[in-house]
């Protein structure tokens, strides 16, 4: 039988209720995702090719009955229409090349990029650039009313620990965050799940007491106590030593509620 300080739990903690250091931690998390099987990537099927349409010559052709077409006369050939103004070719030519480049694909790569710069950088960001931070917390989080068909909209999830980007099913989706929440059922069963960065606001401080993992500013990769709230300022004055009257005050979007992991 192994020892109790060498078993960790799926929270990375060892069951006689130490905390894997920070190496061990690495190797930990590195573990666990690759215990699960990832899906291979699926290819994309290539339109087929298009091929030009042709014509046969009606000149060496012959019918069924073996009576040669006759030629045509300079008159018919008066009245046939030109290369120009064939119907078969005007139909080939404005048939699309999907390996094309045109315009519109050219203006929809520069909105999709406009977008994309206006758009606030989610949460992903910085918990992978702090995640040693989160071996041992949990980030809470706003969830927007449009995911899930807003079921999570006035509730707030905790990422997955000591990975916020590994569930229990395996590793998240790229861009979106391993997060769980106890259902409003009875029993309070918790629920898992993959929920894009984008999706995700970090919960405000609403009480004395609690932590916060700082955002930005000279402080920011700190979890600091809060020493005042102020819920209609929408700022926060945070303690930066546990026993310190001194602190710092800071706006609501600098900060996000985090909560120390349980056993």
């Amino acid at each position: 039988m192994l020892p109790s300080c060498d078993v960790v739990t799926q929270y990375g903690m060892r069951l006689n209720g130490a905390i894997l250091d920070y190496h061990d931690m690495m190797s930990f998390c590195e573990m666990r995702r690759r215990s699960f099987l990832t899906p291979k990537p699926q290819s994309v099927t290539p339109p087929p090719e298009r091929l030009a349409p042709s014509r046969a010559d009606p000149g060496a052709s012959t019918s069924s009955s073996g009576v040669a077409w006759t030629s045509w006369s300079d008159a018919e050939d008066g009245d046939r229409p030109t290369s120009d103004n064939n119907p078969i070719t005007d139909v080939a030519s404005a048939t699309p090349d999907p390996w094309a480049v045109d315009n519109n694909d050219v203006e929809d790569i520069i909105e999709a990029a406009a977008r994309k710069l206006s758009e606030k950088p989610g949460p992903t960001s910085w918990l992978q650039e702090f995640s040693p931070t989160f071996f041992a917390y949990r980030a809470l989080f706003k969830v927007a009313p449009n995911f899930h068909g807003g079921r999570l909209n006035k509730r707030l999830v905790q990422t997955e620990c000591p990975d916020p980007f590994v569930g229990p099913d395996g590793p998240a989706p790229k861009g979106t965050v391993a997060v769980r929440c106890t259902a409003k059922t009875a029993g309070g069963a918790v629920q898992h799940y993959f929920i894009p960065g984008n999706d995700l606001t970090p919960a405000d401080p609403r009480k004395k007491g609690q932590e916060c993992f700082i955002l930005d500013g000279s402080y920011r990769g700190n979890i600091l106590i809060v020493s005042k709230c102020n819920a209609k300022a929408s700022n926060v004055d945070l303690k930066l030593m546990r026993d310190s009257s001194v602190s710092v005050n800071l706006h609501f979007d600098q900060v996000c509620v985090v909560e120390p992991t349980q056993a």
